[in-house]
């Protein structure tokens, strides 16, 4: 989807997909996804 903005817009596929996942991790965020998720010490 992103080839197919930058095809028909001009705009760099890169900028499509860094908004989505600006999108997807602040949707995350919001909803509390990662609640219940222990932390692993390296």
């Amino acid at each position: 989807m992103a080839l197919r903005l930058e095809a028909a817009l001009g705009i760099e596929a890169e900028f499509w997909l860094r908004m989505q996942m600006t999108f997807d991790l602040r949707e995350a965020r919001q909803k509390e996804l990662v609640r219940g998720v222990r932390y692993i010490a390296a």
